[in-house]
């Protein structure tokens, strides 16, 4: 999949998850920056089950979210199924910047 990335949101009052379709690369990695501008005070988890792919501004934009929120009293989780898409997480060693899923029982 290439062009836009596509989004599912679902809210509580403690937690938000943001599902991600697609591709997460520099052309689509505004998007999701946009998306995530709007949290910050809560749980936020971020589910790339359905992203194929994650290049180096797409890590940056979790990053970037992930610094913005903690300093805020929140906390950015990622979630992923799909190996390929956490391989530039994994690769890079940031995975333990982010918190465990809340979601996950």
């Amino acid at each position: 999949m290439t062009g836009a990335l596509e989004f599912t949101i679902s809210r509580s009052a403690t937690w938000t998850l943001i599902s991600v379709a697609g591709e997460l690369n520099a052309a689509t990695a505004p998007e999701l920056h946009s998306i995530l501008q709007e949290f910050s005070l809560q749980s936020v988890t971020v589910d790339l089950h359905a992203v194929t792919f994650i290049d180096p501004s797409g890590l940056a934009t979790l990053l970037r979210a992930h610094e913005r929120i903690t300093l805020a009293g929140g906390r950015l989780a990622i979630r992923s199924q799909r190996p390929s898409a956490l391989s530039t997480v994994e690769i890079t060693g940031v995975t333990d910047r982010f918190a465990d899923d809340p979601l996950v029982a």
